[in-house]
């Protein structure tokens, strides 16, 4: 008999795998919109709970009103008005020729600002990261409200030559050195604003080995999402708990140097504890002492072009700079992913396709490092319809944090010491990538370029 080929038999199982792959993606995406209808139910259930218990207190209050009312002489209840009369309320004459089915449709398609009856704490927590999200048009916005106004003072315009000129010719090593720890430390633990700052997603960091305070470490942030907010609150603030989860460790996260060359906007980051990502900023922080760490995102400008919902695509194939960094210093690299961080905006893709988008996004990257995505997220009073102060969206982002990989001290590596730990880092991150992403990221294929 003749023999049979294995070729289709082989087909065939890529094929089953093929469609096994899909069916676990469409799963894992049908368990994240689950997981968010079920947290929507949540906030409208204990929206429900807020709304009986304001309306259970409003008619006590006009019932005891009335009550006291009514226990008065009639002459003092003449001219008596009540103050819930001055409430605005909207009323909508109907005439006879009105279509009323139609109604409920035209009502619908309105923006429901319910501003008003959201808690106090969901009011902070949007008001908060507003501030966090927006700092450097906020702060820009008001320095040339007061240079309008005092333009023609003296001591306006000597303020501004005297700290563009200190900024500019005496303090344009602090980027690189950074400020005092307890100032730092002061700045991070303010209270409210940054617990309400995590809690607006919410943000949780996750921690799956410990960190010995008496070494140095290397913190590789991924993915870069299209604005890093979330590693923003995690390793440049205390609003997760960064410092109690690994005490002794002094962690200063790094950016961009353009955004020092911003008055006032650098003095907001450094005082949080904010370098310029350089090789001397790097050198000098690895080497202050015991505890000292530094924060990075390897994937840098591109991996923002690149974020998308319900992917993890990394750009870290040919970045091997932060290897070269650890091994001189013999600092450990540690392997971070942010569950999350690309659900937080919506892309527009017709936008983004578009030639004059696209030369503008060229000429950011090239000239000042920085990616400028075409993004929506939602409104700071709705959440269906934004408005110009856009927020990102309010979505779960968990952070998780991996074991160091221990790397030796050589001052002058060669280049396949740097290619074989540079290896040996990716390994780390797919180990802690499949042992993490069935639990926050189902579905999701990771994907390094």
């Amino acid at each position: 008999m003749p023999k049979t080929s294995a070729k289709p038999d082989e087909a065939r199982v890529q094929q089953l795998e093929k469609e096994r792959d899909e069916l676990q993606r469409e799963l894992g995406q049908l368990r994240r919109q689950v997981q968010e209808q079920e947290a929507a139910l949540a906030v409208e259930r204990q929206l429900v709970v807020d709304i009986l218990a304001e309306v259970k207190g409003g008619v006590s209050e006009v019932v005891s009103r009335c009550e006291a009312t009514a226990a008065r002489p009639r002459a003092q209840i003449q001219g008596f008005t009540d103050d819930l009369d001055d409430e605005p309320t909207n009323v909508t004459k109907v005439e006879d020729g009105d279509n009323l089915a139609e109604l409920p449709s035209q009502l619908s398609s309105w923006p429901e600002y319910s501003v008003w009856r959201v808690p106090w704490r969901r009011r902070l927590q949007t008001v908060c990261t507003l501030f966090c999200t927006w700092t450097t048009p906020l702060l820009l916005s008001f320095c040339f409200v007061l240079w309008v106004i005092y333009v023609r003072e003296v001591w306006a315009i000597t303020f501004v030559v005297v700290y563009v000129g200190w900024m500019f010719m005496f303090d344009d090593e602090t980027p690189r050195n950074g400020r005092p720890w307890w100032l730092i430390r002061a700045m991070r633990n303010l209270p409210v604003i940054w617990k309400a700052c995590a809690g607006y997603y919410p943000l949780q960091l996750v921690k799956t080995a410990d960190l010995d305070p008496s070494n140095n470490f290397m913190f590789c942030l991924h993915p870069h999402g299209f604005f890093s907010l979330s590693h923003a609150i995690n390793f440049a603030t205390n609003g997760t708990n960064f410092m109690g989860i690994f005490p002794g460790v002094k962690c200063l996260m790094l950016t961009l140097r353009s955004q020092f060359k911003i008055p006032f906007h650098r003095e907001y980051l450094l005082n949080l504890g904010v370098l310029e990502v350089s090789r001397e900023a790097l050198q000098n922080t690895l080497t202050r002492g015991p505890g000292w760490s530094v924060a990075l995102v390897p994937g840098g400008a591109q991996e923002a072009l690149d974020a998308k919902p319900g992917t993890m695509k990394l750009t870290l194939l040919k970045r091997k700079g932060f290897v070269k960094i650890a091994l001189r210093n013999g600092s450990s690299l540690v392997p971070v992913l942010a569950f999350g961080e690309n659900e937080l905006y919506a892309p527009l893709e017709g936008i983004q396709s578009s030639p004059l988008i696209r030369a503008w996004r060229w000429f950011f990257k090239k000239f000042y490092g920085l990616a400028s995505p075409a993004v929506m997220g939602r409104g700071v009073f709705s959440k269906t319809h934004p408005d110009p102060f856009m927020l990102p969206f309010r979505k779960p982002v968990t952070t998780v944090v991996g074991a160091p990989l221990a790397v030796p001290r050589l001052p002058e590596p060669t280049g396949k010491d740097i290619d074989y730990w540079h290896t040996q880092y990716l390994e780390s991150l797919r180990a802690l990538w499949e042992r993490s992403a069935p639990v926050y990221a189902p579905g999701v294929k990771l994907e390094i370029v």
